[in-house]
């Protein structure tokens, strides 16, 4: 599959998903208190919003290529 065939769509949730997969599965594994799962969220939140800007911004610069 060429890059261009790859729906924005499709690579936003290749980059959202990867970090809650993780975070479940760690979790499925260890039994935790209440505490440490919202920390480790609050964590999670963290790391994923920049890839989610990142993402937008690649889409829109893609959308803007398209459009021109």
């Amino acid at each position: 599959m060429r890059k261009r065939d790859v729906p924005p769509m499709f690579m936003l949730l290749s980059i959202v998903l990867p970090p809650f997969a993780v975070f479940i599965l760690y979790y499925w594994y260890q039994s935790v208190t209440y505490d440490e799962i919202v920390k480790s969220t609050i964590l999670t939140l963290l790391g994923w919003v920049p890839g989610v800007i990142h993402a937008n911004i690649l889409i829109k610069r893609r959308l803007v290529k398209i459009q021109s």
